[in-house]
């Protein structure tokens, strides 16, 4: 069980040297060093309820491998080779993301039921049936991939349509955590006392929503050429990814995050409804009540949460497309909207990189 620490030792060391940086104000500076070893695994077992399951991935040298643990399971095997899943990965989540090549309902199913059966059939063989929850810890090839997207069965019928197909979110609530020690650190500086606001963003503007404009147009040119530039000849299909232009609305974000502030509230459901009603379809709006602050559409900025002081917020609640490079983890983040609405590639193109995440001031 020693991989398990060893492969997440590294990203729990650069939290822990960041925690002791910016400790918003509580005592981080003598922490002790993260859990490892026989350790780690007791503190995981303890941060998991009953109905809830971790299952981390780490990489060997050929074979990718899974830990499924549990309050009482701890089960380590291999799942698959590495670079055929790789292979599976880059061409589901194409498939799934890019608006130009969007599978249809028997190629979701297909593709999703194939990446299931490699990554999940084994893992979940391991685990009691009254299991609701998993806390997924990917590999940094995985962390692309939506856990929740990936096919577990259909339901019979000669047309397969997409209401057919069971989804991993359709039996499971997922979490993602980025690596056990970092949980168990987390766990044991536990939640901040006191009544704090929470932070929910959504629904940001892209620059998909000027399809077929001059300007949207130059955006995507623009944006490829730079990418490929610094990226490097070989960067390939990763850096075209990287066009802002090619992140396209989502509607159901919006519905996500004035559910959230909804939910945060304190104040009666009718009263917390004419607050929320004050936006009105306005595309973007801010809403701040003593209990949240809301931000929609261009103002779900990257702009905004650098300057914002998010150290005053308890829960942070995010609701865009997120970006993932595995040939470099910084062009890694959050999409979020440009803060210029003339220009889609100011403001880093709306990209909440890892390393403006890394300096944040959090306290959630």
């Amino acid at each position: 069980m020693e991989g398990l620490a060893t492969a997440g030792r590294w990203k729990g060391r650069a939290l822990q040297e960041n925690l002791r940086r910016h400790g918003a104000g509580r005592d981080v500076a003598t922490s002790p060093d993260l859990a490892t070893g026989p350790g780690l695994l007791t503190a995981l077992q303890g941060l998991l309820p009953p109905g809830r399951a971790l299952i981390e991935y780490v990489e060997g040298d050929e074979e990718l491998y899974a830990y499924s643990v549990t309050r009482d399971v701890i089960s380590c095997t291999p799942v698959a080779p590495r670079e055929q899943v790789d292979a599976l990965v880059d061409t589901y989540v194409t498939g799934i993301s890019d608006p130009d090549r969007l599978l249809d309902a028997k190629g979701v199913f297909a593709q999703g039921r194939g990446l299931a059966s490699w990554l999940l059939a084994i893992p979940l063989t391991v685990l009691p049936s009254d299991i609701e929850e998993l806390v997924v810890v990917p590999t940094p090839d995985l962390a692309r991939l939506p856990f929740e997207a990936l096919v577990l069965g259909m339901r019979p019928r000669p047309d397969l349509g997409f209401e057919d197909i069971e989804f991993v979110a359709d039996r499971y609530q997922v979490s993602y955590g980025p690596s056990s020690p970092v949980l168990v650190e987390l766990a044991r500086r536990g939640a901040r006392g006191g009544h704090a606001p929470a932070l929910v963003v959504g629904d940001p503007v892209y620059a998909s929503e000027l399809r077929g404009s001059a300007l949207f147009a130059a955006a995507d040119v623009a944006a490829t050429a730079s990418s490929g530039a610094a990226a490097g000849p070989d960067a390939g299909a990763s850096a075209a990814a990287l066009r802002p232009a090619r992140f396209v609305r989502l509607p159901g974000t919006r519905a996500e995050a004035l559910a959230v502030a909804r939910h945060v509230s304190h104040r009666e459901p009718a009263q917390a409804q004419v607050d929320l009603s004050g936006l009105g379809d306005a595309r973007s709006g801010v809403l701040t009540t003593a209990d949240f602050t809301l931000l929609l559409g261009a103002e779900a900025s990257r702009a905004r949460l650098l300057h914002e002081d998010l150290s005053r917020y308890g829960v942070i609640h995010l609701a865009a497309h997120g970006h993932v490079d595995p040939s470099d983890p910084r062009r890694s983040g959050l999409v979020l909207s440009s803060g210029e609405a003339d220009d889609p590639l100011a403001d880093n193109g709306g990209l909440l990189g890892l390393a403006d995440i890394a300096g944040l001031r959090l306290d959630a």
